[in-house]
C-alpha cells in the first residue's frame, strides 16, 4: 500500500502542484470488497496511510476519509487527528442497517449483483434509501464528539434533506452524488441552499 501511496503522491505533485484540492480516500465500499475497519490493526493501517499522504503531499492539501454510515463514532474519534474530517456516507453493505433500509421491499429476491456480475459478493446500496442510516449515524457522532468534521451524503435529492442535516454541528458540508446522477439540474440549487 505504501508504494501505491508514494506513486499516487508523485503523480499528484507532478500534475496538481499549482492547484488547491482535497483528497478523499474511500475505505469502506462493499462493491470493491472492503472489510470491517473497526479492528485495531485496520486503525493502525489507516493512521499510517494518512501520515504518508500528509508527509508526501503539500500542506495545503486537505485529506479526508470516506466511510459508510455504519461506522462507529469511536473509530472517527481515533482517526480525527489524522485527517481533515470524514465523508459519510458511502455505500451500505447489502443487507446491513436493518430497520433503516427496507431491504425486503427494495430487493425481494436478494442482491442482484451476484447474478449479474458473476461475483461471489452481494455489494451494497447507495442513494436515497440510505438517508435514514446517515441521519442515525450523525446523531451518534454528535453525541460522541460534535467537533468531528463531516461532509454528509447519502441520497441527498431535496432541500428538506439538506435542512435536516444542517441541525448537526458536526456537518460542515454536503456531498451530492445521487442527485448529480439522477437529477443533475438540481445540483446547483441544492448547493446554493446548503
Amino acid at each position: 500500500i505504501s508504494e501505491e501511496i508514494k506513486l499516487i503522491c508523485l503523480l499528484l505533485n507532478q500534475y496538481l502542484l499549482q492547484v488547491d484540492y482535497h483528497l478523499e480516500v474511500n475505505d469502506s465500499c462493499p462493491n470493491i470488497e472492503h472489510k470491517d475497519i473497526a479492528s485495531m490493526e485496520k486503525l493502525i493501517l489507516l493512521k499510517k496511510q494518512a501520515s504518508l499522504f500528509k508527509e508526501l503531499l503539500p500542506s495545503k492539501v486537505k485529506f479526508w476519509y470516506k466511510f459508510n454510515a455504519l461506522i462507529s463514532p469511536l473509530v472517527l474519534v481515533e482517526l480525527k487527528l489524522c485527517c481533515e474530517g470524514f465523508v459519510i456516507s458511502n455505500t451500505i453493505p447489502f443487507g446491513e442497517a436493518v430497520g433503516m433500509v427496507n431491504w425486503q421491499k427494495l430487493f425481494p429476491n436478494g442482491s442482484p449483483l451476484p447474478k449479474r456480475l458473476g461475483k461471489d459478493f452481494k455489494g451494497g446500496l447507495s442513494g436515497f434509501p440510505i438517508f435514514l442510516a446517515l441521519y442515525k449515524c450523525l446523531e451518534k457522532i454528535e453525541e460522541t464528539d460534535p467537533s468531528i468534521r463531516i461532509i454528509a451524503g447519502g441520497g441527498l435529492m431535496q432541500k428538506w434533506q439538506v435542512f435536516t442535516l444542517a441541525k448537526f454541528k458536526c456537518v460542515k458540508g454536503c456531498a451530492f452524488g445521487t442527485v448529480a446522477l439522477l437529477r443533475p439540474w438540481r445540483v446547483n440549487s441544492l448547493a446554493k441552499y446548503a
